[in-house]
């Protein structure tokens, strides 16, 4: 929800609408549904494209050294870097899997994000939640009950710290 703040406006983190899209995303996958996820994969079964680029390539590197997507020529295009440890790309992808799957693109206009940090760290807070909840799901890791960190990382190919923000919060 934007509301007004002194002249501006900001964006609630609509979080039960996060954890709607991810239940609906996970449920679309539920045949395919394999951890860790195969995220080429399905951005292919989208129809989706995938752009991969590495450290060396300055312009999509000083856009994000991680990755980033945009909506353009009537399709969703993901950028990737593929420099990044594969725990980390996984996150990547998610995040900007959630970006499209959340509407961001879609629903908020460029120029807002460009002039609105508030705005824009709502959107990225919403992205984050989303990659969370797709790639280690708190369902799964209830059922694995693992008692450290490094299961959680080698089951779903999340980094280290990712394994350990899960299981705190599933705890």
């Amino acid at each position: 929800m934007i509301r007004s703040k002194k002249g501006g406006s900001f964006l609630v983190p609509r979080y039960n609408y996060v954890y709607e899209k991810a239940a609906e995303f996970l449920e679309d996958l539920q045949e395919n549904l394999i951890y860790p996820l195969d995220f080429e994969k399905i951005i292919s079964s989208k129809g989706w494209n995938l752009f991969k680029y590495s450290d060396l390539d300055k312009l999509h590197y000083s856009i994000s050294p991680d990755g980033y997507s945009l909506y353009a020529s009537n399709n969703f295009n993901i950028f990737i870097n593929m420099f990044q440890p594969s725990s980390r790309r996984q996150f990547t992808y998610g995040h900007e899997i959630g970006h499209i799957t959340l509407n961001h693109h879609l629903e908020f206009k460029k120029d807002l994000l460009s002039h609105n940090s508030d705005v824009k760290d709502a959107l990225e807070r919403e992205a984050n939640c989303f990659a969370r909840l797709i790639i280690a799901p708190a369902e799964i890791i209830r059922f694995l009950r693992p008692r450290t960190p490094y299961l959680i990382h080698k089951i779903f190919n999340v980094s280290q710290q990712v394994a350990e923000i899960r299981l705190t919060w599933v705890n």
